[in-house]
């Protein structure tokens, strides 16, 4: 029987055809967001933007309409939920639900929140409820991974019934996951194994790689703009996301109603009640509606003292929110973004070392459509290979190894003899690999060293302020030619064992996080 192959039919439809094309994988893009996620992909027969199929049908009660381009990063457990047999996400977590959203913030451990948002207050301050949170027993790459599991189910579903179960199980898929670009190598890392442990790239034959989300919403952005001639170039990533608005729009609501609006329990305030969902439609309509009406209400089931009719109806039970009210909550997000963008086109100036990007520009309300960019950048960059020539690097990286001990300097607490040559060294002394400056997007570097052990382990830092500690490389030379691992009787009457070998780092991998591999005799060991 001939292979069959597919590519996209009439509006965007998938059809399964017969040797008609030379189609060989699926690229997926996959835009996981705090509080909202997207899905995309397109054949590799396919080279343009809107070739790119978004889906647009989520499960659930939920959703404003039948037609949405992105699914609440939401998720809801049986376990603490009497009403619900199994797990419940996106749209399908109702209100009243013990639920967890915005787990995407907790999985870097070491960041602050201030490097999502730089404002003092935090979500949860403002929120006055313990949104950052976790179910008993588990961590937040266990939930982003149990979330991740039903996007990974719902995509691998919706491809199997455009194309057919027979036509899937032999086309190879290219998964692309966005990130935040200031995520630190922790959260990398911690993304990648939630992402595995959902199922990506678990068939023979896929893959998964990682892109930031500036980078795929430039990707996307150059496509579209390449007809008229204008070009999107960031040269610094940053993050001014929606949770920033949600974050203000409860601090708002917390000044104005106080304790009445904080002791309400989370099924009336918190993500996925009417509330939040009324609050979700109106930046929508905000989207396009330039605020066409003059006050907006949002259903809130709330006790009063004394009620303020400008801003809460009693009698209904609504919250009133005034124009000025949402232009206080969004201009100051818009002011921030343009004075980021500002920030880049000023920088990309300076690098080049004259007036290479002119703007003419003003920011207004976009389309829904736009909310679909980042996962078809990513899509895109999966496609069509397009990438930086150059990335900034955010860190200094570096290995940390053994020297001989400099009396006086090196601490004693780090001194060791050893067996090989009974020399006192020391430990952790850090041999720097890639500076914080502009590399090449895939900077490759070599380091070679001479080890006493049959297991080697080396430890891989980055410093901003101060040293800390990323990972260890534990190397397996149980491969390794026994003709290349030499050994003799030291000054003990010890029998040890060395080996010379390489460590290569590469920085701008399409895996997306730090690649680094041990060689011997210019084989790679596999570890990495």
């Amino acid at each position: 029987m001939p292979r069959k192959h597919w590519k996209p039919g009439p509006s965007g439809a998938l059809g399964a055809v017969q040797n008609h094309c030379d189609v060989h994988k699926i690229i997926v893009g996959v835009d996981y967001g705090t509080t909202y996620t997207g899905v995309g992909f397109v054949t590799t027969a396919k080279n343009h933007i809107d070739d790119i199929v978004v889906i647009t049908s989520w499960p659930g009660t939920g959703r404003h309409s039948e037609t949405v381009f992105k699914v609440p990063s939401r998720l809801a457990y049986p376990s603490e939920n009497y009403r619900i047999q199994d797990v419940k996400w996106g749209f399908q977590v109702e209100s009243g639900m013990t639920s967890y959203s915005w787990t995407k913030l907790l999985l870097d451990n070491n960041a602050s929140r201030a490097e999502y948002d730089d404002e003092t207050l935090t979500i949860q301050e403002a929120a006055g409820m313990p949104i950052l949170r976790l179910p008993a027993g588990k961590s937040a790459t266990d939930v982003v991974a149990d979330f991740l599991t039903t996007i990974y189910k719902h995509t691998m579903g919706i491809l199997e019934k455009q194309i057919s179960e027979e036509t899937l199980s032999i086309t190879p898929l290219e998964f692309w996951f966005t990130m935040p670009a200031i995520w630190s190598d922790e959260a990398q890392d911690a993304i990648r194994e939630a992402a595995k442990r959902a199922g990506f790239a678990s068939r023979p034959g896929d893959q998964l790689f990682m892109i930031a989300e500036p980078e795929a919403a430039a990707i996307a952005a150059l496509k579209r703009s390449t007809s008229d001639g204008s070009l999107v170039c960031p040269t610094e990533e940053r993050s001014v996301g929606s949770t920033t608005i949600d974050r203000e729009f409860y601090k708002l609501m917390s000044e104005r109603f106080g304790d009445a609006f904080k002791n309400l329990p989370l099924k009336r305030r918190g993500p996925g009640s009417d509330f939040m969902r009324a609050f979700e439609q109106i930046k929508e309509d905000l989207a396009s509606s330039d605020y066409r009406e003059e006050v907006y209400e949002l259903p809130l089931d709330m006790s009063l003292a004394e009620p303020d009719p400008r801003y809460f109806d009693d009698d209904e039970r609504l919250v009133k929110i005034s124009k000025h009210d949402l232009c206080a909550l969004f201009d100051p997000v818009v002011e921030k973004i343009k004075a980021l963008v500002k920030q880049q086109i000023l920088a990309a100036n300076h690098h080049a070392g004259k007036s290479v990007i002119k703007v003419y520009w003003c920011l207004k309300g976009v389309s829904r459509n736009s909310q679909a960019a980042i996962v078809k950048g990513a899509v895109l960059r999966g496609l069509e290979g397009v990438r930086p020539k150059t990335r900034r690097c955010r860190r200094h990286y570096g290995i940390a190894f053994c020297l001989p001990f400099r009396e006086g300097i090196d601490s004693e607490e780090n001194a060791f003899v050893c067996d090989l040559d009974g020399i006192k060294y020391t430990r952790n002394r850090v041999k720097w690999m890639i500076h914080k400056v502009l590399n090449p997007s895939r900077f490759l570097k070599r380091f070679s060293s001479t080890f006493a052990t049959p297991t080697m382990r080396i430890i891989l830092t980055n410093t901003h302020i101060g040293v800390v500690f990323v990972g260890r490389i534990v190397a397996d030379i149980s491969q390794v030619d026994p003709a290349l691992v030499h050994s003799k009787i030291n000054h003990a009457g010890i029998v040890v064992y060395w080996l010379s070998s390489t460590v290569v780092m590469r920085f701008g991998a399409k895996e997306g996080v730090l690649i680094l591999k041990s060689v011997v005799d210019g084989s790679p060991d596999g570890a990495s």
